[in-house]
């Protein structure tokens, strides 16, 4: 077990970090590697025993502090009152780095190369990138950056409850800005422990005309306030990018076997995979199609059996995984709120759709197209969500299946995945298929739904940095130049580590991805319905707490939440609509009128 700092450490290390990165406004010297420390960092709110110097009476321990690399900047500094340089520690949480975003925030937020072996799939160019445009922003707000890592332990649904714990410790060290996932950052937003970021001077993502390089839409959808917003999306995130929905599809079962799932689409007299490609490229892309594919491609693992062991499945998903099951639900026509604007308040307002014909629409049609089949597998690991979907990785790789999952873009960084490019070896890799449609789509527009998922990460800064005169200030300047000089390594990262490098230049990938990261949604429903989801606690009273279940988990498990159902509730799905969604309606009421009050 890592041991943390003492608190006299940690203040020396933040000593260090303002000597070795100056404090002249204008010019950003060039400082030590400090990026290429391999230290862990640590989370707030979880330390034990007593007598440990540095902690606080509550346990908390301020996390390891690891200074940014630096190079020389010629950018002047944004405001020449702001002569003596501030330090800003940045919190970067990477938990999800083994699962589908492979270190994301250390590569390409921090410029840090050292700490999983698919990292060392960022280009060094591409890290020198980072540090310039890190150096830049820092000398344009006359900042010394320092990092912190969340240990993976602190993951999806806990790390908003650290960065409480981390504020109300009052222990000096702990980080200014969080970059965590959405669901975590809308949580903490509601929770009051970010500041309200409309209105500065320094801050253009909320302008008449946002500055390029902001994420206005995403940035609507996480705000539960007009008057309010607390997090920051832009191009300085490229985990946005990694982060919508994809089903991979293996060439090596899909060359081998398209004469059984495609007709001859093109007219060439031959039956190939340009065939299935026209099915995309013509919108017959739907679940009914798969259902047709996994009954096409399936063989027997063993006498009357198929699963991921052996033989070949049509497509495996994870049966426990809420992000499989997300893809399924949101990556679709889905929309059960909307969100109107008070006339009289100017505040939103969100009302939900009373008869549950929305979710119907989407758990009927998957309901009825899984039934055709017994190619389509559920894998159901005992060892929880991680192993079962690694599970489902390696069979897919393995060609056990035709369709390995429901996956986020980021996950093809990983050594599963590349290891599948191999012609020397008859390994003919794989291709990113959008999600499918639940109705037939038309020829000649592209409308399947490219929806980010919530692990998608984003900034915000804590409420304990008004107490330093100004400092606010600085950092949105810090986040507002990154944000607005960070779109050339996201079109850099784009194409070379996803388009040429993870999915080997397939025409097919370059193209069908180009495609999707031009037209990203980012889901209302989903938002809100996780917000309920993560807090939603101080909503519901305790034999309410059923109604806490997202729609995609009712979806996948059904009434019970055993997971029985499998995606099959189908028709059912209106009954437990019609019993529930007047709850949610209120506690939505509830969400909004705290987010309201907060932001006051």
């Amino acid at each position: 077990m890592k041991k943390t700092l003492s608190l006299l450490l940690v203040l020396l290390l933040v000593f260090a970090c303002l000597a070795m990165m100056g404090a002249s406004c204008g010019k950003n010297p060039s400082g030590d590697n400090g990026g290429n420390n391999n230290n862990q960092g640590t989370t707030g709110g979880n330390g034990s025993g007593t007598g440990e110097g540095g902690k606080d009476d509550g346990g908390n321990t301020p996390p390891t502090i690891v200074p940014g690399e630096t190079v020389e900047s010629d950018v002047e500094c944004v405001n020449s009152a702001w002569t003596d340089s501030e330090l800003v520690i940045m919190n970067i949480n990477d938990w999800s780095q083994k699962r589908e975003l492979t270190a994301g925030g250390r590569a390409y937020v921090s410029g840090r190369n050292d700490y999983t072996v698919e990292s060392a799939h960022a280009t060094n160019q591409l890290l020198k990138k980072v540090i310039q445009r890190n150096s830049d922003a820092a000398a344009y707000a006359n900042v010394s950056l320092a990092y912190s890592y969340t240990a993976e332990t602190s993951g999806w649904g806990s790390a908003y409850q650290t960065i409480g714990e981390n504020i109300a410790s009052g222990v000096s060290g702990m980080p200014d800005v969080y970059y965590d996932s959405v669901y975590d950052m809308v949580a903490a937003s509601i929770k009051g422990y970010f500041l309200n970021v409309l209105g500065n001077e320094y801050y253009h993502g909320a302008d008449e005309t946002p500055a390029a390089g902001y994420n206005r839409d995403y940035m609507d959808v996480m705000t539960f306030s007009t008057k309010a917003e607390y997090l920051i999306a832009s191009d300085y995130s490229v985990d946005i990018s990694r982060s919508f929905f994809v089903l991979p599809v293996n060439m090596n079962i899909l060359t081998e076997k398209a004469g059984l799932v495609v007709d001859d689409r093109t007219g060439d007299l031959v039956i190939d995979v340009d065939d299935f490609f026209d099915v995309i490229d013509k919108e017959d892309w739907t679940w009914d199609f798969i259902a047709q594919l996994c009954e096409a491609v399936k063989v027997e693992s063993a006498p009357g059996e198929y699963d991921i062991t052996g033989g070949i499945v049509g497509m495996a998903i994870d049966g426990k995984a809420g992000l499989a099951a997300a893809g399924l639900c949101y990556a679709s026509e889905l929309q059960i709120i909307t969100r109107t604007i008070d006339e009289v308040t100017g505040e939103y307002v969100y009302t939900y759709e009373t008869e549950g014909a929305a979710l119907s629409s989407v758990a009927v049609p998957l309901a009825n197209s899984i039934k055709l089949t017994d190619g389509f597998v559920l894998n159901m690991s005992d060892n929880g969500y991680s192993s079962s979907t690694e599970a489902i990785a390696n069979a897919f790789s393995e060609g056990h299946a035709l369709i390995g999952n429901v996956i986020l873009l980021g996950a093809i960084e990983q050594d599963v995945y590349r290891s599948m490019w191999d012609e020397e070896n008859d390994r003919l890799g794989f291709v990113c298929a959008p999600m499918p449609l639940y109705h037939k789509g038309t020829a000649d527009a592209w409308t399947y739904h490219t929806v980010v998922h919530n692990l998608a990460k984003v900034f915000g800064v804590v409420t304990t940095v008004k107490r330093t005169e100004g400092k606010l200030d600085r950092i949105l300047a810090f986040l507002d130049y990154a944000s607005t000089h960070s779109t050339e390594i996201l079109d850099e990262f784009y194409q070379w580590t996803i388009l040429y490098d993870a999915a080997n230049g397939d025409e097919h990938n370059v193209r069908y991805l180009t495609n999707m990261k031009s037209k990203m949604e980012y889901n209302l429903d989903k938002t809100v319905d996780d917000a309920l989801g993560c807090v939603g606690s101080d909503y519901f009273t305790s034999e309410q707490s059923f109604y806490a279940n997202t729609w995609h988990k009712l979806l996948r498990d059904g009434e019970k939440g055993t997971a029985d159902d499998g995606f099959g509730i189908g028709a059912g799905i209106v009954g437990l609509y019609t019993g529930l969604y007047e709850v949610k309606q209120n506690a939505v009421v509830a969400l909004q009128q705290r987010f309201v009050e907060v932001s006051k």
